[in-house]
Parts: structure tokens; sequence; C-alpha cells
């Protein structure tokens, strides 16, 4: 009896053991649900814009194991204010996901990116109903819209006669879409040193402007000039506080030779015109006969340098001035064409001293056109660069206008002087 018990007992528990074990083997779900969805850009976003630029972000989700529940835009980190984040009109963030879309979906996100300067790494993040999630990253640099822009209130000087010597930079700086922030002076792209750069009594490059300045930049910066004899190309750079810039260029020669006695404006006149006219003295830039001495202003035919060459009288009336000018060899004077191929960085406004004319002069080009035998230039037009020496004096000249008349003959050319 006590065996069949035990046996009965054994059997009992067997089956409580058994049927323990198999509930729960049945309770374990056999597929594992670990597979996130998978996010992609199906186009690539900006990869610089201006700022609150609102862009479209396209992206495709693959669904995993679970039904993808939603879709969020991160910036640097944090998730965008749900006003930033929209599709086919809906604003939020997280976007729901919802219909057939939780199996897979293709969204042309609407993201208002940073109004602050700066570059910015956007995050797509997709998450399922298990919590799983994959994302997507690029990054936008943002800057204004609008550049600042900077101009001369007055050019700077382009010739000066001492190593260092320090001149003024006249600017005027105004916003575009942002403040101001720096002003820069560069040489062959590389800042010039602090201490060749002066504003408001401190010597600082880049300047960092502060105060009014931002809104608005108007005053005169104190710069060095380089410490050898040459010509030098420099830059003022304005700078707003997303890095957007204006640009100026300005050429500066340093030349210790002798400095020019004078800087003057002289008018000559057709030498058929008004009596007393016809040639010029260059030391004052007045008028005077080519062989008849001026009726009032005292230049007599001793002291003048240059003629015109007057009228061909075969040509109608309308068209008879020459147009020609050449040097009065009576008075012991040469005259020449500058010739720009022999003298480097030349310009009218770059000349400084005697020994910059004296080298246009020696390697210019002689007159070689002959007018009733007197010796002539070609014909004459705007911009047009002469010398001219007498007696070991040297003087540059630039024609700044040719003015022909057609009913007379008060023709004229006006004239720029240095010596």
């Amino acid at each position: 009896m006590q065996k069949i018990i035990w046996l009965f007992t054994s059997v009992l528990l067997l089956s409580v053991v058994f049927t323990t074990t198999s509930c729960n083997e049945d309770d374990l779900d056999p597929t594992p649900q670990d597979t996130p969805p998978f996010v992609s850009l199906t186009a690539q976003p900006p990869i610089d814009t201006t700022l609150a630029a609102q862009i479209t972000v396209s992206i495709s989700v693959e669904k995993g194991d679970n039904p993808i529940k939603t879709i969020t835009v991160q910036e640097d980190g944090v998730n965008l204010d749900l006003s930033r984040v929209s599709v086919n009109g809906i604003g939020a963030n997280p976007l729901l996901v919802a219909g057939d879309d939780v199996n897979g979906l293709s969204w042309d996100l609407l993201v208002t990116v940073s109004d602050q300067c700066g570059s910015y790494n956007y995050t797509i993040i997709a998450t399922d109903d298990a919590g799983l999630t994959n994302e997507t990253s690029f990054f936008v640099s943002l800057e204004s819209e609008i550049a600042p822009t900077l101009t001369y209130n007055s050019t700077p000087s382009v010739g000066v006669g001492s190593i260092n010597q320090v001149i003024d930079l006249n600017i005027k700086g105004e916003v575009g879409d942002r403040p101001l922030s720096t002003i820069t002076i560069l040489e062959g792209g590389f800042s010039v040193d602090a201490s060749r750069v002066e504003y408001n009594s401190l010597f600082e490059n880049p300047i960092f402007l502060t105060g009014a300045d931002v809104d608005a930049f108007d005053g005169i910066i104190k710069f060095a000039a380089q410490d050898m004899e040459d010509t030098r190309t420099f830059t003022i750079e304005l700078a707003d506080d997303c890095g957007v810039v204006s640009t100026l260029d300005f050429e500066l020669t340093v030349n210790t030779g002798t400095p020019l006695n004078g800087d003057l404006t002289g008018v000559l006149l057709n030498q058929a015109g008004p009596a007393g006219t016809g040639a010029l003295d260059l030391d004052s830039g007045l008028s005077c006969g080519v062989t008849t001495n001026h009726p009032t202003n005292g230049i007599t035919t001793d002291d003048i340098e240059i003629r015109d060459m007057g009228i061909d009288q075969s040509l109608p009336n309308d068209q008879n001035w020459r147009t020609q000018m050449g040097p009065i060899t009576a008075n012991g004077v040469t005259m020449k064409r500058v010739d720009l191929t022999q003298v480097e960085n030349f310009t009218f406004e770059n000349v400084t001293t005697v020994e910059q004319i004296q080298g246009a002069h020696d390697t210019g080009l002689g007159l070689l056109e002959d007018v009733g035998g007197n010796i002539a230039s070609t014909v004459v037009q705007a911009g047009d660069l002469f010398t001219v020496e007498r007696n070991g004096k040297v003087y540059l000249i630039r024609v700044d206008v040719v003015s022909p008349t057609t009913a007379d003959n008060n023709d004229q050319y006006e004239l720029s002087i240095k010596h």
C-alpha cells in the first residue's frame, strides 16, 4: 500500500514540474523585436544658408520590427521648438506617424534654421513603438544675407615720402542685416601688425567695434606705411558678426626721393584761338602765346614749355583742330610720352618725387610727329601721360579732358601737372 502511495505521489510531482515548465516556454515570444527603423536623407540639404531660413529636409524611413511612431528634429542635440518643424502643413516636434506611414514613409520636412550665425548639426531621429531609434545628421553653416558696405569718405594717400609714415584711412561702414563686428587691415591676405593700426588711441588689428560703431562706422583709422621703398597693395576688411565682409583695396608707395615742388592744373588752348594763348607755363599753369606774350597775366614766351599745334586748314572748320601738342624747343624743352611698360606701378597719383618723373622721362617715348617743322605728339586723348624737361627741371602732365569745339577755335585741354 505504501508503494502505491509513493508511486502516485512521484507521478503527481513529475506532472506538476512538466506542466510548469511547459507553461513558461509557451509564454516566450520566439521572434526578437529589436530591429530599429532606418532613417536616411533622400536629398542633400543645403550646406549653407541665411539666418532663420526655412529649408527642406527630404527623408525616408524604413520600418524595423515595430511600427514607426515619431520623427524628431534636433539642433545640436536639442529638440527644435514645434514652430520650427512641419510636414504637410502640420507643425510639431516630435511629429507623430500615423496611417500607412507607420510601415515606412518618405517625407519632406520643413525646418527653420537658427537665427544666429554659426555652423549647426541637425539630427533627424526615427522612433518606433518599442522605443527603438535610428538617426541621421547634417551640418548647415549660417550667415547673414546682406553684407555690410564699406566706402571711402576720402581717398587715402597713394604715396608717402618716408618709411613708416602714418596716413589717414577715412572710411564709412554701413550694416547689412547684422551688426558690424571688426575692421581689419590686410596685406597679401594676412593681417598687418597691430602696431601699425590705430583707432581711438588703441593699437589693434583687427579693430573690435563697440557701441554706436556696430550700427554704423564713420571715422579715421591711422595706418603706418611699410618700412621699405616700394609699392604695396593693402585691403581694408569690414566684417559683421556673422563674418560676412566688405573690402576696399588701396596702393601705397614709399619713396624717399626728392619731394615735388608743386601739383597744379592748367588749361592749354588751341594755338589758333585767342591771341596770347596756345602755349603753357608749367610752373604756373597759365597760358601764353607761342610767339607773343599774354596780354594780362604776365607770362612771356620765355616762360612757356609746351604748345598746341593749332589747326589743319585743309579740313572742315568743325573738325580741323589737330589735337596735338609739343615742346617749345627754342626754350630748351624736351617732351616725351610716358612708356608704362618701362616704369612699374606708374600712375599720376603714385608719383611723389622728382626721381620718379625723371625716371619716366629717361625711359619715355620721344615725339616723332612733325607739324610745320615743329616736334609734335600724335593725337592726344584723355588719360595720356607726358613728361617735360627744361634745364634739368622735370614735369609730369596728365591729360584730363580734351574739349573740341565745332563753331570756333576755343578748343582746349585740361591738364594736371606735377613738378
